[in-house]
């Protein structure tokens, strides 16, 4: 009898550890989006206020926003003044995608609130691309939220975990 409940005790602990793995895959996996995504938008910011019309469409809408306002603006202006308002929007942008990466820092570590907080912000910034009629950046808004989705789920399948084993 003691022979059986120590090798249930062994498949269980070895059951809890491969889905803890799968879990903490799926957490990091999901997180890297919003370093990802705060990434890229300021890739994006720099190539547009450096000149050029593209961009990823992984890019934040805000940050896009942004650069638009300060591109049309300043237009063929030259001078002082256009390097200074390309810095603050510049500033504006990477103060944006540092929400993103706090987000993703704070998912990593298993905080659900990133992950909700992030989706609302993701959300909301999707909804300019929708204004804009920018489908295909709403499309992988949407790949994007379903990604953070996955984590949070994998962080209250983490919770769940934790309590069946105490």
């Amino acid at each position: 009898m003691a022979d059986q409940m120590t090798t249930e005790n062994v498949q269980n602990s070895a059951a809890a550890a491969v889905a803890r793995e799968r879990l903490e895959a799926t957490n990091r996996s999901s997180a890297s989006w919003f370093f990802f995504v705060a990434g890229l938008s300021i890739v994006n910011s720099i190539i547009v206020l450096a000149g050029s019309d593209w961009n990823f469409i992984v890019g934040l809408g805000a940050t896009q926003v942004i650069d638009g306002i300060v591109a049309g603006a300043t237009g063929d202006a030259a001078g002082a003044a256009v390097w200074v308002v390309t810095a603050i929007a510049l500033v504006i942008n990477i103060l944006i995608a540092g929400v993103y990466v706090v987000l993703g820092i704070f998912a990593r570590k298993w905080h659900s609130w990133a992950y909700i907080t992030g989706m609302v912000f993701y959300g909301l910034d999707g909804l300019l691309f929708v204004f804009f009629a920018a489908w295909l950046n709403v499309a992988f808004h949407a790949f994007v939220l379903f990604s953070l989705f996955s984590g949070l789920k994998a962080c209250r399948e983490l919770a769940g975990l934790k309590e069946t084993q105490n």
